[in-house]
């Protein structure tokens, strides 16, 4: 049975509400009864779901009941699920501030949108600290690649930060926004801490503009790169594997490098000088029409249909939805098409065991129907993964579920 969405307004109102009818708002370190009867019936039963809706509207009526102190709750969650009440409150909404979910929600109160604008500020500096360190982004690094496969790897890896770099804007958009909501009505300690909330995202930005501006110059400089090896493999009549590859190469980044270069006088966000020169621009073009004659229409053709099916099976093996550990789609998908291309992929592409050799097997699902099929039925838990295997305070029974790794 699929539990059904609730929606659940908890603000001031309804704070009143808990305490005229007598449910107790917690000031000691001891759980009230109405608190564990929250946690066993509400809380757990949506974490061990995956049901981000859920979660967030349980924890908030949970927060509702804490004025100060949340000890003896945090303890609790954190016996069943390795998460305290901020961590729980905070990954629910994030995993829905991600999955651009628009529905019924219960709405925050002042505690927790501090928390969530606190976890993305850490987040967004821990995220700049990390694209500046990758390797990809160093400019020495063109050089020193000379294969197709570490050139795919380099080119992977900076597909993977402008996503990041991409999710970072939505984020602090929404976060500013939902700062300043309301500013007038607020005590003026609440107000203070939001709008240092805000300038310090308004601070992050300029750094955010110049690492797109680094990784877009970077993805230009290996593409071209890729564009010479491919013909030079094409002329020295290399292995077939490596043909069908550098052909591939001439749709792939061909147009994509004229196109960028024949804008570039245009574009704000990449340098002239390096750049703009149209020998440049016709050297690619000649490079990529000698690939087109070198590789022949078959051999074009064979890659064209090898890497979109490629494409196809690495989104349909390891692609992750915003639901149920990502095995389900947001309810969207049913009707955007938009929202039913979208997937979370791993940032680094797994490496898979033999089947029945590991007990911890990559991937961790095996028959992706198999788990689904189990999720809607709730009649079983998906196997043990690589993270944790935990008990619930609700049931008795032993519950194992997979963590899967963060996904971009």
């Amino acid at each position: 049975m699929v539990r059904k969405q609730r929606n659940i307004s908890i603000s001031g109102i309804f704070l009143a509400m808990l305490i005229g009818y007598g449910l107790p708002v917690a000031q000691s370190a001891e759980m009230t009864p109405f608190q564990v009867k929250l946690v066993q019936d509400q809380v757990l039963p949506a974490y061990w779901d995956g049901q981000p809706v859920d979660l967030v509207n349980a924890c908030s009526q949970l927060v509702a009941t804490v004025r100060t102190d949340t000890t003896a709750i945090d303890q609790a969650l954190r016996d069943e699920t390795g998460r305290t009440l901020q961590e729980l409150v905070v990954d629910g909404r994030m995993q829905l501030i991600r999955s651009r979910f628009a529905g019924p929600l219960a709405v925050p109160s002042e505690r927790e949108v501090l928390w969530v604008l606190d976890a993305i500020l850490q987040d967004h500096s821990a995220v700049i600290q990390k694209i500046n360190a990758s390797p990809a982004m160093q400019q020495d690094r063109v050089d020193s690649v000379t294969s197709l496969p570490d050139l795919e790897d380099m080119l992977w890896k900076l597909h993977v930060i402008g996503n990041q770099i991409l999710t970072a804007r939505q984020e602090s958009d929404q976060a500013i926004a939902s700062a300043r909501l309301s500013l007038n009505r607020l005590a003026a300690e609440q107000a203070d801490a939001r709008r240092q909330a805000v300038a310090k995202f308004e601070a992050l930005q300029p750094q955010f503009d110049s690492l797109e501006k680094r990784s877009q110059q970077q993805q230009l400089r290996f593409r071209i790169k890729r564009i010479e090896i491919a013909e030079h493999l094409l002329r020295s009549r290399s292995s077939l594997a490596e043909q069908i590859e550098a052909a591939w190469i001439a749709d792939s980044d061909g147009p994509l490098v004229a196109q960028q270069l024949e804008k570039i006088g245009l574009e704000a966000n990449l340098p002239s000088d390096e750049f703009a020169s149209s020998q440049l621009r016709g050297k690619v073009i000649s490079q990529v029409r000698r690939i087109r004659e070198l590789a022949g229409d078959e051999r074009m053709e064979k890659s064209r249909l090898f890497y979109d099916g490629l494409h196809w099976w690495l989104r349909g093996r390891y692609g992750a939805g915003a639901y149920g550990f990502g095995l389900l789609k947001d309810m969207r998908a049913m009707t955007s098409p938009e929202v039913l291309f979208a997937l979370y992929m791993p940032q680094e592409m797994p490496i898979p065991t033999a089947p029945n050799e590991s007990s911890l097997p990559i991937p961790e699902v095996d028959r992706r129907h198999h788990y689904v099929w189990m999720y809607e039925y709730r009649r079983a838990f998906r196997t043990e993964g690589s993270k944790s295997t935990e008990r619930t305070i609700a049931r008795q029974d032993k519950r194992e579920r997979v963590q899967l790794p963060r996904f971009y």
